[in-house]
């Protein structure tokens, strides 16, 4: 009972968020009322094109937004409960306030896995030193103690020890990502913010990193939002998924809804896109077209210019995310017709 309990402690809750790139080329509208709660053991997985906006919540979460272009216009983001947005007209008091606690959260309680490791470290600092400086800052520990950490989390994502004093530019692409992975979990944080974390990983250190990151959430209760492109991570660590298109979850549930009941066209655009073993098929059938411009979005549907089952109907209304089943929403005149 007392687990349950834990489970259902919401560790990160979103609500209505909307993010803008403010450009000289025009307003990006990047994200677009997205919602979603992550709970204490939950690891949600955010499936979409490159573009769809997965990176842009991320940032935001982390309180990581370049300021200028980037801007939250409204939304609330709620870590344990503390509300992280602050209001249009807050003071410069409270914005040096609020930077203060994410320097605080940030490593410790709030953690990202980077997408490209080349930027993520810092080149004329040993990546060993890099990982004690995390260890020391957040765990107030002796500089040996954190040493002494930072090589046990060098072996834990497959790096020799005598490695420690290396800089960035002496590993290769996969090994930077595994240093970055380590800076991550080093403070074994509450919520864990991976973006396409084994992308460049060989298929042997990406399971070990995946091994981790569910004892992570096993061990300690970590939650967890994975960004990724491949449906096969989101079966094996996910129990929930949300599919991105165009800045707007358009289909979320548990990896159950999605992978047995797909709603939304292009969910089911996005597994006609993936190659089966049970399915003899001559060509796949992908998405067609091209993700839409955020720079100029719809006053419809997003997806109406690439979807194969619009109608008339589809033009003249912006569908909201309707619960076609328990806990499984989805944003799509079509799916709500088909479950009436």
């Amino acid at each position: 009972m007392a687990k349950d309990m834990e489970k259902n402690t919401p560790v990160v809750e979103v609500d209505d968020l909307v993010v803008h790139y403010e450009t000289y080329e025009g307003v990006v509208e990047a994200v677009n009322g997205v919602s979603f709660r992550i709970d204490k053991r939950d690891v949600l997985g955010l499936v979409g094109e490159t573009g769809a906006g997965k990176t842009t919540i991320a940032l935001a979460l982390m309180q990581l937004l370049p300021v200028p272009p980037g801007h939250i216009i409204r939304g609330s983001i709620k870590l344990d409960g503390e509300e992280l947005v602050l209001p249009d007209k807050a003071s410069g008091a409270q914005k040096a306030e609020l930077e203060r606690k994410m320097r605080k959260y940030r490593g410790k309680k709030i953690s990202m896995i980077f997408q490209d490791p080349m930027t993520a470290l810092n080149p004329v600092i040993p990546i060993g030193d890099q990982i004690s400086e995390v260890i020391g800052l957040h765990e107030h520990c002796s500089k040996e103690e954190a040493e002494r950490k930072a090589l046990d989390m060098l072996e834990m994502v497959g790096i020799r020890p005598e490695r420690y004093k290396d800089y960035p530019h002496q590993m290769s692409g996969g090994m930077k990502q595994r240093v970055v992975i380590a800076i991550a979990l080093a403070c074994s944080p509450e919520l864990l913010i991976a973006d396409e974390p084994t992308t460049a990983l060989d298929v042997t250190i990406q399971a070990q990193v995946l091994d981790m990151m569910k004892d992570l959430r096993n061990r300690l209760g970590t939650a967890m939002m994975l960004i990724t492109h491949d449906f096969g991570i989101v079966a094996d660590i996910c129990n929930k998924c949300a599919v991105v298109y165009a800045g707007e979850i358009v289909e979320c549930g548990s990896v159950e809804d999605i992978f047995d009941r797909p709603g939304h066209p292009y969910t089911i655009g996005l597994f006609g896109s993936i190659p089966s073993l049970t399915k003899d098929v001559e060509r796949l059938m992908p998405v067609q077209g091209q993700t839409i411009d955020p720079n100029d979005l719809p006053p419809y549907c997003s997806f109406y210019d690439r979807c194969s089952r619009c109608t008339k109907e589809c033009k003249e209304q912006d569908p909201a995310l309707t619960e076609v089943t328990k806990g499984h929403y989805v944003k799509c005149i079509y799916a709500r017709k088909e479950d009436k």
